[in-house]
């Protein structure tokens, strides 16, 4: 479900990049869940709504989208641990 601001901030598309089409080297898939590690790491819900409903409309299984979700979340935490290592070796 898109969130009120969802469909405020873009009327009748919730993301702006929706409208991309397929590439040649890239299947729809691979091209969806790309966008799904983007939209994560961009912070951008509307993003994540609506590519995460066109990764469901092609196909995707609940488990596929929780492995993507988590993948995501680790490549977009690793910056934060290792700036947070960085500083407590500075400190030592």
């Amino acid at each position: 479900m898109m969130s009120k601001e969802s469909k405020q901030s873009s009327p009748g598309r919730a993301c702006d990049c929706s409208s991309l089409s397929g590439g040649v080297a890239l299947s729809e898939r691979e091209l969806e869940m790309v966008a799904i590690g983007a939209a994560i790491a961009g912070n951008c819900i509307p993003c994540l709504e609506w590519h995460y409903a066109k990764c469901i409309e092609i196909g995707f299984t609940k488990e596929e989208m929780q492995e993507a979700f988590a993948r995501a979340k680790l490549v977009k935490e690793m910056p934060n641990k290792k700036i947070y290592e960085t500083a407590r070796k500075l400190n030592k």
